[in-house]
């Protein structure tokens, strides 16, 4: 099989193993170095692409920190109970407290039923008469806005007492309760 090759001229040989080994480069190139190159490129992207997912997770694990701190300032803001009565009843001494602290008579206080979402359930109190001097109101009305547990004056009626400095009214406060597991 191999006779032909004896009578090949010499510069014939070597074309023909340059040919050869040509064939063998090519053949090498496809089999093993441009796969070789594509996987190479492929994990590159790969990791280029995980490189900017971790960055961007990188950025929400910072921002849950702070999500957190914003979360248990809330909680701090809206009271837990584990009983409706129990949370009205802390709310209407809170209130009466607060009354009596701010000089504001207070006639009469009566509550209505819970209104319930996923997450808290809402109180509300009615004053259904009180009286005091407008200053003694407004501080009444300034204590209840910072005081812890998320107390708000939903509705207010104010009348003047005639011929005095007195006014007398009547009004709704509500509060929000953290629903407890």
């Amino acid at each position: 099989m191999l006779k032909w090759l004896d009578k090949i001229t010499q510069r014939e040989k070597v074309m023909l193993s340059l040919a050869v080994l040509f064939l063998i480069a090519v053949f090498v190139n496809f089999v093993a170095i441009q796969p070789t190159w594509k996987h190479m490129n492929d994990m590159d992207s790969l990791i280029e692409k995980d490189t900017e997912l971790r960055n961007v997770n990188r950025s929400k694990l910072q921002d849950e920190s702070l999500v957190m701190e914003e979360y248990r300032i809330v909680c701090d803001l809206i009271s837990k109970s584990s009983s409706s009565s129990v949370a009205i009843e802390n709310m209407k001494e809170k209130i009466g407290n607060l009354a009596v602290r701010t000089k504001v008579v207070v006639g009469s206080m009566s509550h209505s039923d819970p209104v319930q979402t996923e997450f808290y359930e809402e109180y509300s109190v009615e004053i259904g008469k009180f009286q005091a001097k407008m200053p003694d109101l407004l501080g009444f009305l300034h204590e209840l806005s910072v005081a812890g547990g998320m107390l708000r004056v939903m509705k207010i009626n104010i009348q003047p007492k005639k011929h005095s400095d007195i006014v007398e009214g009547r009004m709704v406060i509500t509060k929000k309760v953290a629903m407890t597991e």
